[in-house]
């Protein structure tokens, strides 16, 4: 269905693999932990662990070491995006954790999440999000078993997803209560940016009468319903605001429609391009007409190529379909319609030369109708390595610096102003794909967690980059082209909005320490970075951010399979 770009799946074949959505799904079972009798602690790493113990991927290629010092200049007068947040979705495991655990053990979670604290080491405490990602359910969980979401193991699955709105047409505001408490610890931690995102209309509003839908490539939507889903949005919304201090800088009321939503395994719903349209200039309608300052963002492509290519999809060529004035699905005269294209990571994130040809033309198409670039949803999907999955443990620093790849491919590539992780908590179930699809491990039977490499490496990012630090340019000094420096290492680097503190990230893929020298140009003269701190995460599994200091001149030997964030003071 879609051979643009093999060896990318077509939908159906997405729904044959059970793989629609961008995470795996896990199973549950009863939380049982007794607070008394079982004290909370956090579960300790495997003592033998076969991912943190396995030996390099035969698949990865050899790399040489640097036959020198690689040098980076970071030019602080050639400025592109500014950053708006870093974040994460809550979803299913958000809900039970803040629904059924002590409260001073899901704060412990959310201090991993959300806080900006240091410890008594230098070390963070967490990684400072600046965005949380709300998802307004469809009321799956009421149905039951009827709502054709298979339950997974021993308890009813976590995907489905409870409904503010009842079939009387009331509503009831204490449903989702778990993932209402995390919306309010973000906030009490500093957040003050939230998304909040729909997978699929309410039930009673569907053709199917579930949060599935019947293998069509359309709307699960019934005519006579488009405006009451609007409604219901914007009932939401303005609830939030109203009655629990919580703005939604941003409503995404569509996600992945390229998909056709019909596995049995999530709440969702595929749009075509007029759908996707209708519903907005709806929404749009009831935003302004409540008075509401969220903007709608359109469209939570499951796909970046979706954007830009045509693909024999029902929704592809997105960007030309909602922003370009020719088109019969134009909203770019909508006053509530955001200005930053919202779209999902997954399946271009395999070779460098794969990532950054795509981030290119994705960018360039942006580019064409003057559009900011969100990136929504991203996790693991593949292997851990963007390649297909395998049968033998990855290690935890592999997967972690694939995502340190994806990130700066993102910001570096592709300008976003905002990268957000999907899902912030889930369980392991394959010792060999683990670490993939979370940042924050829980248990299935205890009040358990573990916080694991992906956390920390999101954190080089979201702790230190914070809402409104530009990003720079930087230059290889050794002139290596893109491509080859993706397996080398990656350089990026931010400017704090008065300019008195520079955020430099490295990602190393090397197996090798590189001696690495950073240097500041400005004004046709180049100068050494002053003094500042470093803070480095490696493969062993007790280094995470750990400070170091870094001496005058921006000399510093970054160490093998490792990723390191340079806090500089410019005054």
């Amino acid at each position: 269905m879609i051979s643009a770009f093999p060896p990318f799946p077509s939908a159906r074949a997405f729904v044959r693999r059970g793989a629609l959505f961008a995470c795996a799904l896990a199973l549950v079972i009863p939380l049982n932990a007794d607070p008394v009798t079982d004290p909370f602690q956090p579960a300790p790493p495997p003592s033998a662990s076969a991912a943190a113990n396995a030996p390099k991927l035969p698949d990865l290629a050899p790399i040489p070491s640097p036959e020198g010092p690689v040098g980076f200049s970071i030019d602080l007068t050639r400025r592109r995006q500014t950053i708006e947040n870093f974040g994460a979705s809550d979803a299913w495991h958000s809900d039970i954790v803040g629904r059924t655990w002590p409260e001073a053990d899901k704060r412990e979670v959310a201090r991993l999440l959300f806080s900006t604290e240091l410890d008594s080491a230098g070390r963070p405490r967490g990684i400072g999000l600046t965005l949380w990602r709300f998802n307004i359910g469809a009321g799956s969980a009421e149905q039951g078993d009827a709502s054709g979401i298979a339950p997974m193991g021993h308890g009813p699955g976590p995907t489905r997803v409870e409904c503010f709105l009842k079939p009387d047409g009331t509503y009831d505001w204490t449903k989702q209560a778990g993932q209402r408490w995390f919306l309010q610890a973000a906030k009490s931690f500093g957040v003050q940016q939230f998304i909040a995102f729909a997978k699929s209309p309410p039930v009673q509003f569907t053709r199917t009468g579930k949060a599935q839908n019947d293998n069509q490539p359309r709307a699960n939507l019934k005519e006579e319903h488009y405006g009451d889903f609007a409604r219901f949005l914007g009932e939401v919304v303005q609830h939030f605001r109203d009655h629990e201090g919580i703005s939604f800088r941003y409503l995404s009321p569509i996600n992945e429609p390229q998909w056709l939503w019909s596995g049995g395994k999530q709440e969702g719903s595929p749009y075509t391009n007029a759908e996707m349209a209708r519903v907005a200039r709806l929404l749009d309608g009831e935003l302004r007409r409540r008075g509401l300052a969220t903007e709608v963002q359109i469209s939570e492509a499951g796909d970046l190529r979706f954007v830009y290519g045509a693909r024999d999809n029902h929704a592809d060529r997105q960007a030309h379909a909602f922003f370009d004035p020719a088109s019969p699905h134009h909203l770019g005269d909508l006053p509530s319609l955001s200005r930053t294209f919202a779209a999902h990571g997954y399946f271009s994130d395999g070779h460098p030369a794969e990532f950054l040809e795509v981030r290119e033309k994705f960018r360039a198409e942006l580019d064409k109708y003057g559009l900011k670039y969100a990136m929504t949803e991203y996790c693991l999907l593949r292997d851990g390595l963007g390649k297909t999955t395998r049968n033998r443990p990855i290690p935890p620093i592999d997967s972690a610096l694939q995502l340190g790849r994806i990130i700066h491919s993102d910001l570096a590539v592709a300008d976003a102003v905002s990268w957000q992780f999907w899902t912030a908590m889930d369980t392991q179930r394959d010792p060999t794909t683990g670490l993939r699809y979370y940042l924050i491990e829980r248990s299935l039977d205890r009040v358990h967690y573990r916080p694991n490499k992906l956390l920390w490496t999101l954190g080089h990012y979201s702790r230190f980059i914070r809402p409104g630090y530009v990003r720079v340019e930087t230059a290889r000094t050794d002139g290596l082209d893109d491509v080859t420096a993706g397996d080398r290492e990656l350089v990026s680097a931010y400017l704090s909005p008065d300019a008195d503190e520079l955020v430099v990230v490295a990602v190393n893929w090397r197996p090798h320490a590189v001696p690495l020298r950073l240097t500041l140009a400005k004004a046709g003269k180049t100068s050494p970075v002053p003094a500042g701190r470093v803070y480095v995460t490696t493969g062993d599994p007790d280094t995470n951010l750990d400070p170091r200091a870094i001496p005058e001149g921006g000399a510093f030997t970054l160490e093998p399979r490792s990723l390191a964030t340079f806090v500089l003071p410019l005054r």
